[in-house]
């Protein structure tokens, strides 16, 4: 389909793939049941908005834009593992274990996560990183690849420390700021 909004689709059990050829607004997608094969997947051709996405704490999510993805006020993805693929910025509050990231235009990631973070592996064509958690923030591997003044990688905790492997903000230019609560 082109540009569409998808109101809701609430599954008791399996899995939801959606896909547009352009523009998607998705206001709840949900499976009731806990399963690490209840996953959920959205792949468009243009921006897409999020309402509420909600796998459960074991399903996974997967969410592929050629343009933006952004968030709906007060709404959240929740699942164990997101994998998110952009062309441009992303802004999202989550509740999600873990988070494995591709942006691979100029664009920013913001990330709003209720509790604790893995960021196993988010790389940041051309823009920043900011990312703020509930609790603590692990680190694996960031890396921000354009080296301008400017390019951040911002990571803060409300509670909890911030452990971190690989960090790599551009060359020279870029800063890194960590503000851990723990």
């Amino acid at each position: 389909i082109g540009n569409a909004v998808f109101e809701s689709l609430i599954l008791a059990a399996g899995k939801a793939n959606l896909a547009a050829t352009g523009n998607l607004t998705v206001d709840l997608l949900r499976v009731t049941n806990a399963g690490d094969a209840h996953d959920l997947s959205i792949d468009v051709g243009g921006n897409l908005v999020l309402g509420e996405l909600d796998a459960g704490s074991t399903g996974d999510i997967s969410l592929k834009s050629t343009g933006s993805i952004t968030k709906t006020a007060g709404k959240r993805v929740k699942g164990d593992e997101l994998a998110l693929e952009a062309s441009g910025s992303v802004n999202i509050a989550t509740e999600v274990a873990t988070i494995v990231a591709s942006l691979s235009a100029a664009g920013d990631l913001q990330i709003d996560e209720t509790n604790a973070l893995q960021l196993v592996d988010v790389s940041v064509a051309d823009g920043s990183l900011d990312v703020t958690t509930g609790a603590s923030l692990t680190v694996d591997s960031v890396r921000i690849s354009t080296d301008e003044t400017g390019r951040e990688a911002k990571l803060k905790t409300i509670s909890g420390d911030i452990s971190v492997g690989v960090l790599v903000v551009g060359t020279d230019k870029g800063k890194a700021v960590l503000d851990a609560a723990g």
